[in-house]
């Protein structure tokens, strides 16, 4: 019956099938934790993890965030789409290969500041445009609706990434392990991406128009201090522990990441179906069917966190070997982090639909702010483990103030404000008491059996009293 209505809901349909293709994807990631953790000591895992981030970083920088206007710009530009797209990647490239000229130039500055070599740089900042131009090719995919060819794409990156890494690791970078896990990902990803460019190229036929080049450049520079400043909050963290502490302690830190990591891809996936359905409602007005709904999505996810904060430690000490196991001290704090993202999506979703990126920008620079600043003053004062709690008061910040956008600026009043900040001062409140019991685990293993009995139940419940959400 459940299928039935999938395949007969277009949306739930195609929900369904890139919620398939995101855990697989992201899947692969996953499983390269415990292996790259395990093949690398702590200070190689925590330099590679630093780089990687830069990866993400200019990739903004260097993409101008295109990628955010192809949906628009193909339905704004249909019958010439080939056009639009060939214009954009190119405009890019030119930017791009003009910006490597001019790190080149100034190398030696460049070079003090990121604390790379200049090979390392040049590597950067290819590998970065690279990775855009999937994700490039990728935005056309989604809106296309082509699932399968997006999931084939992204698939194939991700692991021709982690087997030329492993392979390098193993081979021709043993003495050095940071450069076997950085060719072995940048090297796949150039290639592939090469391919994406010439095709595109190909495709279009067209290198310049002056109308898409300012149409791209309206919609993506708008962007890029959103996806930029979510980036620095991301990330900061690692790169302050590394600069201010030790690579090492960076490794540790950037490992058990990758638990509240595993909690976005989660997050990732379900919004994929949440926010279609939520736009739909909001155009119908159905202001009853959202504070509905939206309730029942917190309180499952609420559950599902909370068996995840129970098993916690347990998951560091599964897929990293001893020397990360002191992670696992402050690992549910990384857990209560990404489930305060979680509600913030809850309100920015809304916000995306009114179109007010410029408020989402705000808030996730104002949040990054918080973040370096706290990290500034007590990171070395408490420790590493410091930034765990730094990214919690950041992100509840976050979470409040798009609260505050969404009920008295939009003045959309669709969210059960006090049923959210009630559900996040119940999982803080579980989370120190599991923070307390993090060594007890005979307790804690009959906390997750009484958890995860409560989520079957409510799972049982909701399938006989809400047969369809419209």
């Amino acid at each position: 019956m459940i299928w039935e209505k999938i395949r007969e809901n277009k949306f739930l349909k195609n929900g369904f099938i890139s919620l398939i293709g995101t855990f697989l994807i992201r899947a692969v990631n996953l499983i390269s934790i415990p292996v790259f953790s395990r093949m690398m000591g702590t200070s190689e895992y925590g330099e590679a993890n630093i780089f990687l981030t830069y990866v993400e970083i200019f990739m903004i920088l260097l993409g101008l965030d295109f990628h955010g206007a192809v949906s628009k710009g193909q339905l704004d530009f249909k019958e010439d789409k080939d056009k639009f797209m060939s214009v954009g990647i190119f405009f890019t490239g030119i930017y791009t290969a003009l910006v490597i000229i001019l790190f080149n130039i100034f190398h030696g500055l460049i070079e003090r500041c990121l604390l790379m070599s200049n090979l390392q740089l040049n590597i950067l900042l290819v590998y970065s445009y690279a990775t855009f131009v999937v994700t490039y090719m990728s935005s056309e995919y989604i809106f296309q609706l082509q699932y399968k060819k997006n999931i084939a794409l992204s698939l194939s990156v991700a692991l021709c990434n982690f087997g030329c890494s492993v392979l390098f690791i193993q081979t021709i970078c043993s003495q050095n392990r940071f450069w076997g896990r950085i060719l072995g990902a940048a090297i796949p990803t150039i290639v592939i991406a090469s391919t994406v460019f010439i095709y595109l190229i190909v495709r279009g036929r067209k290198l310049f128009d002056r109308t898409y080049i300012i149409y791209f450049l309206k919609y993506g520079i708008p962007l890029i201090p959103h996806n930029l400043s979510h980036m620095i909050l991301s990330n900061a963290d690692k790169i302050m522990i590394k600069n201010m502490i030790s690579s090492s302690a960076s490794g540790v830190y950037s490992l058990v990441s990758y638990v509240g990591y595993m909690v976005m891809v989660l997050i990732e996936a379900l919004d994929k179906v949440w926010i279609p359905w939520l736009f739909r409602k909001i155009k119908e007005e159905d202001i009853e069917a959202i504070r509905k709904a939206s309730k029942n999505y917190i309180f499952l996810f609420t559950v599902v966190i909370i068996a995840v904060e129970i098993i916690s430690p347990e998951i560091v000490k599964i897929i990293a070997p001893v020397d990360y196991w002191e992670g696992a001290d402050f690992i549910i704090w990384i857990v209560f982090g990404a489930f305060l993202l979680f509600l913030y999506r809850i309100y920015v979703n809304i916000e995306f639909y009114e179109r007010k990126t410029y408020l989402i920008s705000i808030g996730t620079l104002l949040a990054a702010i918080i973040n370096i600043v706290l990290n500034a003053l007590f990171l070395k004062k408490y420790g590493y483990e410091f930034a765990a709690i730094s990214t919690v008061i950041s992100y509840f910040a976050l979470m409040v103030f798009h609260m505050l956008i969404v009920n008295f600026v939009i003045k959309r009043k669709m969210i059960d404000n006090k049923f959210v900040l009630l559900i996040a001062g119940v999982v803080f409140l579980i989370s120190c008491v599991l923070q307390m019991l993090h060594e007890q685990f005979v307790i804690r293993l009959l906390l997750f059996f009484v958890f995860s009995c409560g989520f079957c139940i409510y799972v049982l419940n909701w399938k006989q009293n809400h047969k369809s959400l419209g």
